[in-house]
């Protein structure tokens, strides 16, 4: 017998009792009554913690996307000043360098494929 088959029975015995036709004393129903309302509370705990996660993934691949697009700014801007070098000195390209492989080393980038950790 599944959860959702005893909550059913238990509904069942506890109308039974109710029309008098179940021989249960007032504490039996009580705690049926109490284990009905719990489930009901833990299920709708579940769908809350189900949808916070659901939240923090979605939130969590935004995130990520948002690095990757930044990452591919930098790049893209460096590989455009490798082809127009007149366009700034040598350091501001080290510069722009250093900061994508800092940004890229605190947000866990393994690889030139912007794959995280």
């Amino acid at each position: 017998m599944n959860i959702e088959e005893s909550i059913q029975q238990i509904n069942e015995l506890i109308e039974a009792w109710e029309l008098n036709e179940a021989c249960l004393n007032q504490t039996d129903i009580d705690a049926i009554k109490c284990l009905l309302k719990q489930n009901k509370e833990l299920k709708q705990k579940y769908l809350n913690a189900v949808a916070d996660y659901e939240t923090t993934m979605a939130e969590k691949k935004e995130m990520e996307n948002q690095q990757k697009k930044f990452i591919e700014y930098l790049n893209s801007y460096i590989d455009l000043l490798n082809d127009k070098p007149d366009m700034l000195e040598e350091t501001q390209k080290d510069i722009l360098e250093e900061i994508l492989q800092k940004y890229k080393n605190i947000i866990g980038v393994l690889d030139d494929n912007n794959t995280t950790i």
